[in-house]
């Protein structure tokens, strides 16, 4: 069955545990501001947040990218321009006020935001605060209408004509028309020294193709519905895939309550994706909006007039 199919089929599947409502959908971030001073409002930085899952992708403006072409074909500045891209998948734990990820599945090898987040939203702005001042952003919300709400941690993908297992971690967020998914790197020799950057393995290894394939082994990408109802990749760590099918139009079935099989082929070779589902929601209620109390209504109805002369959403 198609991805749609495989939401609407059965009935919906719910987290035992959640992060709150509020904190749940897409959000792009409109300014980073730092405790020197400086701001950067440039930054592509995308956000998707689910039960208990979290994506994030952190990307140059596009032209600063380098251009889309074959791994090997990529200068060795090229390389060291993509070793500063940032995305990564990670559960997401909310206790006393505040949000840290564990269990991350990252494109870099050392942790480049190490704090947990104190965060607050109101309508659609959602505030970060970093807990030490090092920094705040600044999110807006961009889920206009109810749609599917999915969280499915990925196991591994498996190429099954030769048995190689190409991904290993990672998962898939949908929050309405837009969708992310992460793909892990597997675990191979010469890239498990968790304290050395990508950038400084990159250098190393620049001349041996193989262990930079290993280095680069990795995904994350986000997409938007399209009038078909296919998800269209917009932004990427992995440049060639940008315009493509999130999906790679294949077939996914569930093999029992608890996962998810997804079944496509790359050229001529059949692939396996294994997820383990944390929650399926057909149609969650994403909002603009966030709760408050009479008096604020009052205030606001009541001061209209000026209050809403140049009011608009933004994104």
């Amino acid at each position: 069955m198609k991805f749609v199919d495989l939401i609407t089929y059965n009935d919906d599947i719910l987290a035992p545990h959640s992060v709150p409502d509020w904190m749940i959908g897409q959000f792009n971030r409109r300014s980073i501001s730092f405790s020197n001073g400086k701001t950067d409002t440039s930054t592509v930085v995308i956000w998707m947040q689910c039960r208990n899952f979290s994506i994030d992708l952190r990307l140059p403006i596009s032209s600063e990218m380098p251009v889309s072409k074959r791994l090997e074909e990529y200068t060795e500045l090229e390389l060291q321009q993509i070793a500063d891209y940032e995305g990564w998948f990670a559960h997401s734990i909310w206790a006393d006020q505040q949000l840290r990820w564990e269990d991350a599945v990252s494109l870099q090898l050392h942790e480049r935001w190490p704090e947990p987040a104190l965060l607050k939203r109101v309508g659609n702005c959602m505030i970060e605060f970093a807990p030490s001042g090092a920094y705040v952003e600044e999110w807006r919300f961009r889920n206009r209408s109810p749609g599917p709400l999915v969280g499915l941690s990925l196991h591994q993908e498996k190429n099954l004509n030769t048995g190689e297992i190409v991904h290993r971690g990672g998962g898939l967020i949908v929050c309405g028309d837009f969708a992310g998914l992460v793909l892990g790197r597997v675990n191979k020799p010469g890239i498990s020294n968790k304290n050395s950057s990508l950038k400084d393995l990159l250098d190393s290894v620049s001349k041996d193709k193989n262990l930079v394939r290993s280095l680069l082994g990795f995904e994350c990408s986000v997409a938007r519905k399209n009038p078909e109802g296919n998800f269209t990749i917009f932004a990427s760590t992995v440049r060639q895939r940008e315009g493509e099918d999130l999906f790679c139009k294949g077939s996914f079935e569930f093999i029992d309550k608890q996962m998810i099989r997804h079944t496509f082929y790359t050229g001529q070779d059949i692939h396996e994706r294994i997820f383990t589902i944390d929650s399926i929601e057909k149609n969650y209620q994403f909002s603009y909006r966030t709760s408050t109390n009479t008096e604020v209504s009052d205030w606001f109805e009541r001061e209209k007039k000026t209050l809403s002369r140049y009011c608009m959403y933004l994104d």
